[in-house]
């Protein structure tokens, strides 16, 4: 029935696209498309979903071989890109309701991406612990076996959800659709815009960070879940594309030590450089700082986490055997036990709960979010001349 409803819906969005084809080809709307009525918002908003698309987009026409798009896709490290196509969508669903019925597709798309990457990285990470192809078959077999299903699986999605081209969606393919939805939408302004941004981004560290609870014994829920909801405030703002800018505003000596750690000089540290506007929202360079450590470090602790869990790749792949082999662990404990061992090779292995509890603490038992919270709430009715003072008494570094 998913399916069934998933392609249904699949199928009127590009029915959708056709009619809108049609539409922007008429001679009423000859000589220019509907921006040039749109207010000044309307080429920047867009951008912020229009950037991550065209490079995407790039990668899913390379070919009408889908296995030749699943390579370009890996090849670019295209899973972020899906990342932020997904978090505009998300970010934006209540304010532009004709784009959100592309978010479920997309995160269809982003997800199993995500687990066929993931199959990809087993089998490197299994070398890393020290087992190999001839000395551990039971287990690269398994691996191979579960990077092949996964492959196999992106490709039908590629081809079911109308990623890339064909001979009946040359012009209706789903990357189409969704660029002629943002031609057709009417977009806010920036001044209107500038408080949807301020208000959601207090929303979400009010509700997921601040109110939330998470048990880091629980590695899926808890652990896992936590993790996300940090990473996707991160990407809300790394996608609003430079109307969020990192500001050095005076925050106390308790927070400058994070301005000396080694995450500052991190790539995933910076925002895009400002826009070319004036309604920014200002976020302290600090607490961005923390939070993207947190971020590293509890991807540490997931990962150590997912080696040593029952239902999870090495377990799964020690208790392997391929017909009668005798596999490298003939029980739960004794695949437990194994992957206790080989996981302590891993350069990054930490003791999951042991690190992620503390970390958690530190963000959620600390009063950094409830500032945070008190320092967005306070730019919801700021002006222009607001925006603009402030950027210029706090933004010290333009490209950051």
């Amino acid at each position: 029935m998913g399916l069934l409803y998933a392609g249904g819906v699949i199928r009127g969005l590009l029915a959708i696209t056709t009619l809108l084809l049609a539409i922007v080809a008429s001679p009423a709307h000859a000589g220019g498309g509907k921006d040039k009525e749109q207010p000044s918002g309307a080429t920047i908003i867009r951008a912020r979903f229009q950037k991550p698309l065209d490079k995407l987009r790039e990668a899913l026409q390379s070919s009408t071989d889908p296995n030749v798009v699943v390579q370009n896709l890996r090849a670019g490290n295209l899973r972020g890109t899906t990342f932020a196509l997904e978090g505009m969508l998300k970010f934006y669903e209540k304010r532009y309701t004709n784009l959100a019925g592309f978010r479920p597709i997309l995160k269809r798309l982003e997800d199993q991406l995500g687990w066929y990457l993931d199959s990809e990285d087993h089998l490197e990470w299994a070398r890393k612990l020290g087992l190999t192809p001839e000395t551990d078959p039971d287990v690269f077999k398994y691996l191979n076996q579960d990077r092949e299903l996964n492959h196999q699986k992106l490709v039908d999605l590629l081809k079911n959800d109308h990623w890339i081209p064909d001979s009946q969606h040359a012009q209706g393919s789903t990357p189409q659709a969704i660029d002629l939805n943002l031609t057709m939408t009417k977009w806010d302004s920036l001044e209107d815009d500038h408080e949807l941004v301020v208000r959601r981004l207090q929303h979400y560290v009010d509700k997921e960070l601040l109110e939330a609870q998470y048990d880091m014994k629980d590695l899926e829920n808890g652990l896992h879940k936590f993790r996300r909801e940090i990473r996707w405030l991160l990407i809300y703002m790394q996608t609003l594309n430079g109307q969020v800018v990192l500001d050095d505003r005076e925050l106390g000596k308790k927070w400058q030590e994070i301005l000396k750690d080694p995450v500052a000089k991190s790539p995933f540290s910076k925002l895009p450089a400002p826009e070319a506007q004036d309604y920014h929202t200002f976020f302290p360079r600090a607490f961005y700082l923390e939070l993207t450590k947190a971020v590293k470090e509890l991807g540490d602790a997931k990962d150590s986490g997912e080696a040593l869990a029952d239902d999870k790749w090495l377990v799964q792949a020690l208790l392997y055997r391929d017909k009668d082999s005798k596999g490298p662990a003939r029980t739960l404990a004794e695949a437990r036990d194994k992957a206790a061992e080989l996981a302590r090779n891993f350069p990054n292995f930490v003791s999951p709960v042991d690190t992620a509890e503390p970390i958690r603490l530190r963000i959620q038992g600390g009063k950094m979010l409830r500032h945070l919270s008190e320092m967005l709430h306070d730019q919801r009715d700021w002006s222009k001349k607001d925006c603009r003072e402030f950027f210029r008494k706090w933004v010290k570094k333009l490209a950051a």
